[in-house]
C-alpha cells in the first residue's frame, strides 16, 4: 500500500522493525505455558525495580491513587508496543496474552483488582509479594491451574 494511504495503525510495507520485534516477542509468550507466561508478567509487573515493585507508588508500602493498568504492564515485555510501525492489532495481542497471565495470577490471590474511573488497576497482594521473592510464582500458578482441572 503506498505511504500516502496508509493508515497511522498500518504497517510499512517492510514489515516496521518495531513491528517485526513486536510480533518476535507475541510469538514467544504464546510458546509459554500459562504457569510461566504468569509468572513472567508477576515478575515484570511487580518485581524489584518494576512499576509495581516494592516501594513504588500504588504498591503496598507506598499506597495511593495510582496502580498499574493493563498497557503499563504490557511495555515491560518490549519497548517495541509504542514504536512506529506497530498496529493496533499487534498491541491488542500483546495486552492479551498479558491479561491472561494477570487472570491467572489474581485466581492464585497474587494479584488484586480494583476499579477506577472505568480502568483496571492491579495490585500485587502480600501472597504476591512473597511468592516474588521466593521465586515461587510459577509454582503457585500451576497449582492454581491444576486445582481447576479437578
Amino acid at each position: 500500500m503506498s505511504s500516502l494511504f496508509r493508515g497511522r495503525n498500518d504497517s510499512p510495507p517492510d514489515g516496521g522493525g518495531d513491528g517485526a520485534a513486536l510480533d518476535a516477542e507475541i510469538d514467544r509468550l504464546c510458546t509459554l505455558p500459562l504457569a510461566q507466561l504468569a509468572a513472567e508478567v508477576m515478575i515484570r509487573a511487580f518485581g524489584p525495580g518494576t512499576p509495581g515493585g516494592p516501594g513504588q507508588p500504588g504498591t503496598l508500602e507506598s499506597p495511593s491513587a495510582d496502580r498499574l493498568i493493563l498497557g503499563t504492564i504490557a511495555r515491560q515485555f518490549t519497548p517495541a508496543l509504542a514504536g512506529h510501525g506497530v498496529t493496533a492489532g499487534q498491541r491488542q495481542r500483546l495486552t492479551g496474552l498479558v491479561a491472561e497471565g494477570l487472570q491467572l495470577l489474581q485466581n492464585a490471590a497474587l494479584v488484586r483488582v480494583t476499579w477506577h474511573g472505568g480502568t483496571e488497576n492491579y495490585l500485587a497482594t502480600r501472597r504476591g509479594r512473597v511468592a516474588v521473592t521466593e521465586g515461587a510464582v510459577q509454582r503457585l500458578a500451576a497449582a492454581t491451574l491444576a486445582g481447576d482441572a479437578g
